[in-house]
């Protein structure tokens, strides 16, 4: 993005953060990225917001932006709090600009789960007891939702990327067939259906990367899919 005259922010969850799916901690997090986003973009006009999240944990990031934070503060009859100023900015900019996804969403899966912590984690042992405790959790929260009538934990945080209005103009999806964490079916499936329901959307599937390592492998053909983003958010009608 630098490459191509982008301001960037780069930053990234802790693992607990995400295994927990702490939403104190993303939410901080999100505050952050937001003030930092807003004061670059104050002194232009028009310039587009372009989130490229990475993995569940950037999806973890992008639904607390779009979901928990810019629609419910669209949809809000509270006073606006003290940084409201630098949430309208940016909620307009990325209103313009766009979402991409780089293998993500993952389908919250047994499978995915457990090969989820065997990248993350060499050490067999502690892969074992990492996906263990994990899977206890999504057993009583899935417990929990059918004793109370409610989706399951799974189906919920599908739910956020299948049915979710649209806060961006444009959302973009980059994920290899060959990648062992994600359900690619499942994200195929998720694209179709965003198509489907009109949305503005644009994908690049490789066949043989593996989780996240696109860029690496295909720097190139990752580069046109990036300038394909950028042209399509400064020319809306493309």
């Amino acid at each position: 993005y630098e490459e191509r005259g982008c301001t960037t922010i780069v930053g990234h969850l802790d693992r607990r953060t995400i295994m927990l799916k702490n939403e104190t901690k993303v939410g901080i997090f999100v505050d952050a990225l937001v003030e930092k986003t807003a004061t670059l973009l104050r002194p232009y006009k028009d310039i587009p917001v372009v989130v490229h999240a990475f993995s569940n944990g950037g999806a973890l990031v992008l639904v607390n932006l779009e979901q928990q934070r810019l629609l419910r503060m669209k949809e809000s009859t509270s006073p606006p709090q003290d940084n409201h100023e630098d949430w309208e900015l940016v909620r307009s900019r990325y209103r313009i600009g766009a979402s991409v996804l780089d293998s993500a969403p993952g389908y919250l899966s047994q499978d995915c789960i457990r090969n989820a912590w065997k990248s993350s984690i060499s050490n067999p042992i502690l892969q074992y007891v990492g996906y263990s405790l994990m899977y206890r959790n999504m057993q009583i929260w899935s417990l929990r939702a059918r004793w109370s009538g409610r989706p399951d934990g799974p189906t919920v945080w599908w739910d956020c990327f299948a049915n979710a209005p649209a806060q961006s103009s444009l959302q973009a999806y980059v994920y290899s067939k060959a990648d062992g964490v994600v359900d690619t079916g499942k994200l195929g499936e998720l694209v179709e259906s965003r198509r489907k329901k009109h949305h503005r959307v644009m994908e690049k599937v490789f066949d043989d990367s593996s989780h996240v390592q696109h860029l690496r492998k295909y720097p190139e053909e990752y580069a046109a899919f990036v300038d394909d983003i950028l042209e399509a958010c400064f020319q809306p009608n493309r």
